[in-house]
């Protein structure tokens, strides 16, 4: 149900987030400029990361009781 719909969103979200990134990189050698005029930065520094982050807590909370993926969202919480 609703757990999908989320996963799928933070995909879609993600996959904007790093479109965005690459036509940032063709533009400008000056990231910060464009990344002030983006909807997908304007309140997160890294949108892209945080989508990855809410994807492994997603996947937690979907397998009940799953130590390795607790660990698997701690670990990628901790590195982004």
């Amino acid at each position: 149900g609703y757990m999908a719909v989320l996963f799928l969103a933070c995909n879609v979200w993600q996959f904007l987030c790093h479109k965005e990134l690459y036509r940032m990189r063709r533009q400008s050698n000056t990231h910060v400029a464009i990344a002030k005029k983006s909807i997908l930065f304007k309140w997160v520094l890294c949108p892209h990361y945080l989508a990855e982050i809410i994807l492994y807590g997603l996947l937690f909370l979907a397998a009940t009781n799953s130590r390795l993926l607790l660990l698997n969202f701690i670990f990628v919480s901790m590195n982004l």
